[in-house]
């Protein structure tokens, strides 16, 4: 998980918002720009919190049921629009093929070493694979990509939260609504 991490915070990242969301999406979106500050200090609180870590990632992970159920990631996909996603060696050995092509054509078309050098990162920053609107790869799409919004453990990764904030609309309701609680509560 420290290597998502590390590789997500390396990514660009997003402060635009998608221009095909819905029309109910993107005043949410607008909100998460707006409350990125407050969301950044809560950030930095948490390690300070007086509320139990266990405690906290359970009242994450019960918001997350509350705000992820139901929500169709791939009609939103902005993700895949504003973050770069990590390929492996392996991942993009398998694009090659699935494209009956050889790697070198596939990095050469697509990707650039990634700044660890253990895989690739699209050279455009947006995923190539996004074909109106739509993931052409979901089967093969890479493990961060399935992992995507990395919902567990969302206190103790909430840096790399904050930003997906911008980009989620669950993620923002889950973070914001967490935020709120304990601002609320008076333990933030």
């Amino acid at each position: 998980m420290l290597i998502a991490y590390i590789r997500y915070m390396e990514t660009p990242k997003p402060h635009a918002l998608a221009k095909s969301f819905a029309t109910s999406e993107i005043p949410l979106l607008a909100q998460a720009k707006k409350d990125l500050s407050k969301n950044k200090l809560f950030c930095r609180g948490l390690s300070h919190n007086r509320q139990d870590p266990q405690q906290l990632e359970s009242e994450a992970k019960a918001l997350v049921k509350k705000h992820w159920v139901g929500y169709n990631c791939q009609a939103c996909s902005n993700c895949c629009k504003k973050i770069q996603p990590f390929f492996s060696k392996d991942e993009v050995s398998a694009l090659a093929e699935h494209f009956s092509t050889d790697v070198a054509s596939i990095v050469k078309s697509h990707f650039k070493v990634s700044a660890d050098g253990e895989g690739f990162v699209p050279r455009t920053g947006a995923c190539p694979y996004l074909v109106k609107g739509a993931c052409s790869i979901y089967p093969l799409r890479p493990q961060g990509c399935r992992d995507f919004p990395h919902v567990e453990e969302l206190v103790q990764y909430a840096p790399m939260h904050v930003e997906s904030t911008l980009v989620c609309p669950p993620i923002y309701k889950i973070f914001n609504d967490l935020r709120l609680r304990l601002e609320e509560s008076g333990s933030s």
